[in-house]
Formats: C-alpha cells, structure tokens, sequence
C-alpha cells in the first residue's frame, strides 16, 4: 500500500558491481584450480613425450599469471570499490583472465602440436575441462568467460585440425569448435539467470528498505493517520492516532471511524465527504470530533480512497491534524477584529490606511465626517485625500507620505476643505506599515480636527503678544519646538534663525542655569509636580545675557501619563532681577562702606561658625575700632570722617583673604572673620594691619587724614555655641586695648 518507486538506475550499478564482486570472490579457487591443473598437464606430458624444460617454463608461466591475479582479487577486496568504481575494476580482471587464457592456448600449442594420440587426447581434455570448470566462475560476466574460452578452444582446435591425419582427428577437432560455442551459449544463459536473481534480490532489498522507512515515517508522524477497508473498518492507525484521540491500535482497529463522531459536526459534511470519495476523488475538510475522554477537538482531515488492480475501491487513507489552536485562535481574532471594527467605527478620530501609491483603502466614519463624503470611493474619485489639503500644505503633506513610506514616523498640522466646502485644521500621526518580510505595505494614518485648539491658539497669541510674553509649543514625540513671534523680540533674533527644536532653546540658556532648568522640565514630564517654572539666564543677540522667567505645562499626555505636548512662555524679568539684586545689595551692605551691615555679618558668623563646629577648624574674631573717631568728627566734619570710614574699608579689602569676611558693626566699629585661623596667625594678622592703617592715612579734600584702630582679638573654641560669646571676649580685648592706650592689639 505504502511504497517508494524503485531507483532503476541505482539498481543497474549496484547488480553490476555485485557481478564484478563475484569474479574477484572467485578468484582463489580458480586460481587455485588453476594451478593444479597446469600441474598435472605438465607432469603428464612430460612424462609421455613433451620436453621437460619447455613444460617447467610453461607452468611458471601460469603460476606467475595465476599469483598476479590473486594479488588482484586481494587489492579489490582490501580496496571495496563502489559502482562506479567496479567497472575499472572488471576491465583489470578480464584483462587478467586474458593473460591466462593465452597461457593456456600456447601450453595446447606446446603439449598437442606433434603430440601421440594419447598426449593429444589427454591434453584436449584437460583444456576442455577447463573451459567447462571457468563456466559457472566467470558466468557473471559474459565477456569473462568468452575471452577464456575463445583464447583457450581456438588454438586448441586449431592444432588438430591442423595436423589431422584421421577421421577421429577431425571429429576431435571438430568437436572443441561446437563445444566452444555450446559453452558460451551455457555462460549466457547463466549469465542472464545470475542477472535476474541479483537484480531481484537489490529490488526486494530496496523495496524493504523503503517500507521500513515508510513505516518509521508514518508512526513517528504527529498527523493522524488511519486505514480502512471498504467498509471502513479501521485496519491501521499510527501513533498520532493514539496521542490525538486517546484510542490505543488495540482499541480502535476493527472499529468504525464513527467511535469520533461528536454529533457537532454538520450532517451536510459527513454527506459531501462519502459523495466525494465514493466517486473516487480525495476529500478534504475540517470535522469536530471527540476524543475517548470525551473532550472535543477540532482536526483537518485529508481523505483518499485506495483501488485495487481491478480500479475497485479497497483501501480509505485518512490523514488528519489537530487545529484545534488554529480554531481557537481564529475565533479569538476575529472577535478581535469585530472589536476593532466597532472602535474604529465609533472612534471620535480619523483612522485611515493609505496604500503606496497614494490610494485611500480604509476610513472609518469620522474621517469621512471630517471630508464630508459617504464613501472610500468617494474620497479616491477626487484624486486622493491629497486633494482635500488646501494647496498651501500639500508640500508638505507630501513630503511626510514620502518620509513615512521610507520607514519614518512624523506629525502634521495641515487644513483640508471638506466636499461640502467646510475648512478644517487637522493633526495627523502617521506611520508605516510592514508585511511579514519588513517591506513597507501601507501608511497608517491616526488624524483628530484640531480646529477649535488652533482658534484658541490664535486668541492665545494675540492676548500674550499684548502681554509681551513668548510662546513656545513643544510637540514631544517629534522632538520639534515651534517658537511664536514673541521670542523674536524677547532675545533679538529673527524668527528665520530660531531653529524648530529644543536644542536651539538649550543652546541659549546660560550654563550655570542649564541643570536647574533641566532638572525642573524632567520633574514635571515625569508628572511630579503640576506645572515647571524657572529663571534662567538667556543670551540675547546682542551678546548680552538677559532674565527670563520660563513657565510651561503638559497639556497632552498619552494613556501611559507620558507627555505628548508642552506649552510654554517666556518673559523677559532682566529690570526685576536687577531691582532685586539692589534690594538684596541694600538689605545686606553698608550703603556708606559698601562692606557687609551688621544683620547679613552676623548670619555668616552663625553659618561659619556652624561649618567650623562640624569640620573642627580653627578661627578667629577681629573686632576693630576707630580710635578718636569723635574727634576726627568734631575737627574736620561728618562728611570727612565718612571718607575715613571708607578708606578703613578700603583698607581691609586689600589686606583680607577672599574668604575672610568684614563688616561694619556700627558707627566707627567693625568686624574681621578670619576662617581657618589661628590664634597666633590672627594676632600676626590684626597687628600687621594696625601697622598698615597707622601709616596709611585718609586722603580727603582737607588733605590727609591720619588716623589709628585698636584690635581685640578672639579665638573659636569648642564651648563656643552662638557668636555672642565670641563678640564678647572680642569686645573685651578691645577695650582693654583702648585702656592701655590705644592704637593696639589685644586678645580675649
């Protein structure tokens, strides 16, 4: 029933070789024979009348011959050539065959010419055994045994008849001819006997071979597959059969395949099954049987009824796959797609999908509302949905279909005019489309009508161009930031010259703004705080840097709270920066020194003081007084002892470390802070600077005004926990410097 088509070319090698390996498998004995019987030929001879030289030269001859072809049939066996091979192999022993059969011609020369009648008849019988003994030897190659027998019978022949003297000579001679020809005809009879029986044997080897594999193949096989007889009877299942139904070969052979029926199955089915294979024709559908724990399944079913010799219908060969997966998986999206059709359908937005070439394929409702017509057909009479873009943005409509089929995402704003005239603004996300092969199908089109949002942006930027802010509008996806006309004015720059991305906006902010700025943005796209709003620094065209207060929101976000589009403003806050900057100047300086007021010296000592505590450093106070300054007052006016004050301070800037800190403390009494000083190193300081003030009088417009401070010095210590008990032994120093008579320094 299961079969493979015999390999006749396969077949025709293999039984040629297996003939040339019966000649070499044959070789020892006839070697063998060989030998013994050119030994007795010669021995007998010899004996009667030959020369005994000739007759050893002879049989050396033939033992020579003899060893070279078993050394022959060695090499072959040692060797095992294949077919191709074999026939090399054959034309060597035949070639080798020859030789001996020469052999045996020149030894009938030799033994018979001028032989009695007893050397010539013995010889003759021996040469003719021989030949009868090299029949079933080398039977299965014709040529073999012919170029033996012709180089052996016709010298043999030859030499009686040409020296026949008599009446048995002649029918002697006479008799090896047709004896000659007899045996051939005996080889190929042979010959063609061997032929057949070889061929046979590889054939049903074959055959074997094939339906061993066949059936291998047929249980390891996860389809179904079953056999009937023509009254469907099961005769044989496979493996699949039992891991698909549960039915062991036991349990199912001898039953109908009516043990699966589920009663689901439509009748219709099962009639146009038996219709179509009792015609003759092979039958294929789905059939939803059940299993022998009752379970359902569905399966495909391949059905082809078998003919006998006679074109009887013997055999039905089902082949059958569970689908049940694919069933469910074919039911699973096409509810997927019924839901789809019914979003789309009701989907407030426009969904269409654009072939290459530009051809509308699908839209759902919405974007037919949106260009006013009832059909796709409609839409691709006009020439294209590119036909409703107003004329001004089809370049760039186009420019992203283009970009789009080449394997881009991108976003549009664009105006359309519906088939009734009604002009819309639309914003449409497209993308492509790929096949199974990553070829580029399909453009995919996700479009909302953002007319109203365009009114209002348009109302938007009227009220905040009156308000001088600027406008920036980020689309987050895209990575494209659209600046208004305001940043124009706001920064100097022609509008051509602000390139439509964030970058350009980054590029502009101060360096020592740009990480507060970012830091802001990132916490409000992460939606952690409601709104961003930063002051930074911006470079104006001109070169200078100006304030800008930047306030921004994400006003749309996708369904995962990712950001999809940020408004913002700008407003230039350069005037308020600079008041606030005075108001800070004033709240913590001398108007008249320009050093530090007693309120902001204080609150560095309260944090110096704190950071020393925390790293164990050492530092020092410096209290300072002007000596006598009532009576620089009283001698040349307040506006002089101003110019005093001033130059003291003066003074301390060119002497104090950028980390030292003075302040004035009130009227003509001030403070240094020396951080990281020491006792010692604060004493050598404060005198070095009394010398310094001692020599360096006030220039004033009453001339020099010469004038002395005296100095108390304190050193921090560990019991220390605010500055007023710093201030304190400060104080004390001091005045006991001005006891001892100022123009002095003292420690506390």
């Amino acid at each position: 029933m299961f079969s493979y088509p015999v390999r006749h070319s396969n077949i025709e090698a293999q039984a040629e070789r297996q003939k040339t390996v019966l000649l070499y498998r044959n070789a020892g004995i006839a070697q063998s024979v060989t030998v013994a019987n050119a030994t007795l030929l010669a021995a007998v001879n010899v004996s009667l009348q030959a020369s005994a030289g000739a007759a050893f030269i002879w049989w050396c001859l033939v033992v020579a011959v003899a060893a070279g072809r078993y050394l022959l049939a060695r090499r072959f066996v040692a060797v095992a050539p294949n077919a191709a091979e074999a026939m090399t192999w054959r034309r060597r022993y035949i070639g080798g065959t020859a030789m001996m059969a020469a052999t045996w011609g020149a030894g009938a020369v030799l033994f018979m010419w001028k032989a009695p009648d007893s050397a010539l008849l013995f010889s003759g019988l021996t040469l003719v055994g021989m030949m009868a003994g090299a029949i079933p030897l080398l039977a299965p190659v014709p040529a073999a045994f012919a170029t033996f027998a012709v180089l052996v019978s016709v010298p043999m022949s030859a030499v009686v008849l040409l020296q026949a003297h008599s009446a048995l000579h002649w029918a002697f001679g006479t008799m090896g001819i047709v004896f000659l020809f007899a045996m051939l005809a005996s080889a190929r009879y042979l010959h063609e006997t061997l032929d057949v029986a070889i061929r046979l044997g590889l054939e049903q080897g074959q055959l074997a071979e094939s339906q061993r594999i066949l059936t291998a193949a047929v249980e390891q096989s996860n389809s179904s597959i079953v056999v009937t007889d023509a009254d469907a009877s099961i005769i044989f299942v496979n493996a699949g059969f039992s891991r698909a139904t549960g039915y062991s070969p036991e349990e199912a052979i001898g039953q109908n395949p009516r043990i699966l029926k589920s009663g689901k199955t439509p009748k219709k089915t099962y009639e146009e099954l038996w219709a179509t294979i009792a015609s003759g024709r092979p039958w294929q559908g789905e059939i939803y049987n059940k299993k022998k724990n009752g379970e359902l399944y569905w399966e495909a079913a391949s059905i082809s009824p078998v003919v006998d010799a006679a074109g009887r219908i013997a055999h039905y060969v089902a082949v059958k796959d569970d689908i049940t997966q694919r069933k469910q998986a074919e039911t699973a999206l096409q509810e997927q797609k019924n839901f789809l059709s019914t979003v789309l359908a009701n989907e407030p937005e426009c969904v269409n999908l654009i072939g290459t070439d530009g051809t509308l394929l699908q839209m759902n409702n919405a974007g037919m509302s949106m260009l006013e017509v009832d059909s796709i057909e409609a839409v691709n009479a006009c020439g294209g949905l590119v036909n409703f873009v107003l004329p001004e943005h089809r370049s760039a409509f186009n420019d992203l279909a283009e970009r789009v089929l080449a394997g881009e995402t991108g976003m549009l704003e664009f105006q359309i005019e519906g088939k009734q005239g009604t002009r819309r603004w639309l914003e449409i996300h497209a993308a492509p489309l790929r096949d199974a092969a990553g070829k580029i199908t399909h453009l995919l089109g996700v479009t909302r009508d953002v007319s109203r949002k365009r009114e209002a942006e348009q109302r938007l930027t009227l009220a905040l161009r009156g308000a001088d802010l600027a406008l920036t509008d980020w689309n987050v996806p895209g990575n494209t930031l659209v600046f208004g006309e305001g940043w124009a004015k706001l920064l100097g720059h022609r509008p051509q010259t602000l390139h439509p991305h964030v970058s350009t906006l980054a590029d502009l902010v101060h360096p020592g703004d740009a990480s507060a700025a970012r830091d802001a943005l990132i916490h409000h796209l992460k939606n952690e705080t409601p709104f961003f709003e930063v002051e930074v620094r911006m470079r104006h065209d001109d070169g200078r840097w100006i304030w800008v207060l930047a306030r921004g929101m994400a006003v749309e976000r996708d369904s995962d709270g990712q950001p999809l589009r940020v408004a913002g403003t700008g407003m230039d806050i350069t005037h308020r920066k600079a008041m606030e900057q005075e108001l800070k100047r004033l709240a913590t300086t001398d108007p008249l020194t320009g050093v530090a007021n007693r309120r902001h010296f204080i609150e560095l000592f309260e944090m110096e003081l704190a950071r020393i505590k925390r790293s164990g450093e050492s530092a020092a106070f410096l209290m300072v007084d002007i000596d006598r300054f009532k009576n620089v007052n009283d001698s040349y006016g307040h506006a002089i002892g101003d110019t005093v004050l001033q130059h003291l301070a003066e003074l301390s800037r060119l002497r104090l470390r950028r980390t030292d800190l003075f302040g004035r403390l009130g009227g003509e009494e001030f403070g240094v802070l020396l951080p990281s000083t020491g006792g010692p190193e604060a004493l050598q300081f404060a005198e070095e600077f009394r010398r310094h003030v001692a020599v360096t009088p006030a220039p004033s417009s009453k001339g020099e005004i010469p004038f002395t401070i005296s100095i108390g010095v304190a050193e921090f210590k560990a019991s220390d926990r605010a500055p007023d008990s710093i201030l304190a032994r400060a104080d004390a120093a001091l005045y006991r410097a001005k006891d001892a008579g100022r123009n002095r320094v003292e420690t506390g």
